[in-house]
């Protein structure tokens, strides 16, 4: 059992919760095993996406609810204010990529506080499902061994890092970011089948300095000499770099993620610098939700931190973050 289950903002646009097999049906029926089990969380919705879930007959007896007004009433704007406040933990919202509402300020305000203050923003079925078993095995793996598959298990495979993309982006404040993260979590990181990254990032992820940057800090240049020690003796490039962000990289990427689905994006987003490819950066977070059940986005480095350090824990527990059929 969580220690201090936390507070989880449960939003769906309308397009991912009408239907029976809708992508809100699908995370349900991750997040109620999770929720019995290890983290009676708080669950803080819109109507909308509560009387979704009744009708469907998912929580139909759960104690835990806060149910808000429909987003037309500005309760997505109350969501954001709570984060801000403290008092919200974790924000799924199951963004249907042709909703207009996920392109309202509240929506993009709501996602650029979360950044802001360090909480995940799962955005698609595969982020917050994955998010949540992950926890549950980092909290209580006896249970978790109950439910969850082991690594082991064919039905599986297709979850674990050897067989999924890995994007890397960092926007330029945050590039030694990502270059400390991957030092730090290069064991796991290395382990993905596939790894994509914008130009000026991949190339000091392959241990290099690109001539955009010119001069750099000494203790920039020193990680990514660090980080060409650890690929010393490799015959390809660690990471697939494709152009800078600014000259096309996310539109690239984008692409690829759309031939090929199963990716997990870590955006490490600076929220309050103006973004001359702002519209790329959107495009990329757009493919990535338009296979909500297949692909994820996390888009700040502590919630990477914790996404990577949840992983290393289930794999050395032998589990994956896939309920057993």
């Amino acid at each position: 059992m969580m220690p201090k289950p936390p507070t989880i903002a449960l939003l769906a646009s309308p397009g991912f919760r009408r239907s029976e097999n809708s992508p809100l049906s699908a995370l349900l029926t991750v997040l109620v095993p999770f929720l019995t089990h290890v983290c009676p969380a708080k669950l803080v919705a819109m109507r909308t996406t509560y009387e979704a879930a009744q009708a469907a007959g998912f929580l139909t007896g759960y104690p835990h609810w806060d149910v808000l007004p429909p987003w037309e009433e500005g309760s997505i704007a109350t969501v954001a204010a709570r984060l801000v406040e403290g008092d919200i933990d974790w924000v799924i919202y199951l963004a249907d990529p042709g909703d207009l509402i996920s392109l309202f300020p509240e929506s993009i305000a709501l996602k650029r506080q979360c950044v802001v203050h360090g909480r995940p923003f799962l955005a698609t079925v595969r982020a917050a499902s994955e998010w949540c078993l992950l926890q549950w095995i980092a909290h209580d793996p006896v249970s978790a061994a109950q439910h969850l598959c082991r690594l082991d298990d064919p039905a599986a495979a297709a979850t674990l890092p050897s067989a999924t993309t890995l994007g890397l982006v960092a926007h330029d404040t945050r590039k030694a970011a990502m270059l400390g993260y991957v030092e730090t979590w290069f064991p796991l990181l290395d382990q993905f089948r596939l790894r994509l990254s914008t130009g000026t990032t991949g190339g000091l992820l392959n241990g290099q300095v690109p001539e955009r940057l010119g001069a750099v800090p000494e203790a920039l240049r020193e990680q990514v000499s660090r980080q060409a020690a650890r690929l010393s003796g490799r015959s390809t490039p660690w990471t697939t770099s494709y152009l800078s962000g600014p000259k096309g990289g996310d539109a690239q990427i984008a692409d690829r993620v759309l031939r090929e689905p199963g990716a997990t994006i870590l955006f490490f987003e600076d929220p309050h610098v103006a973004r001359e490819h702002e519209a790329d950066i959107q495009l990329l977070e757009r493919i990535a939700r338009l296979n909500t059940y297949q692909n994820a986005c996390l888009h700040d480095p502590v919630t990477a931190q914790t996404w990577a350090a949840l992983w290393t824990q289930a794999l050395a527990a032998g589990l994956a973050p896939k309920l057993k059929t």
